[in-house]
């Protein structure tokens, strides 16, 4: 779902990247922000928890399959 929402992003509204922002605990989310080609960018506090920032430069989606 991640990929298919980059490609959008890229295809149809033009954008360069996209970015994220997961509480650090949340193990399922910070593990799909991985496999759908996000990199981890930093760190910041977060209300309650730590957050983990992630980015997807959408130049490198092209050679990404579903």
């Amino acid at each position: 779902v991640l990929r298919e929402f980059a490609r959008y992003a890229q295809s149809s509204l033009g954008l360069a990247r996209l970015v994220a922002a997961v509480d650090a605990p949340n193990d399922k989310s910070n593990a799909m922000m991985r496999r759908g080609g996000y990199c981890e960018i930093g760190r910041g506090n977060g209300p309650v928890h730590e957050l983990i920032y992630y980015e997807c430069i959408l130049k490198n989606m092209d050679g990404l399959r579903a």
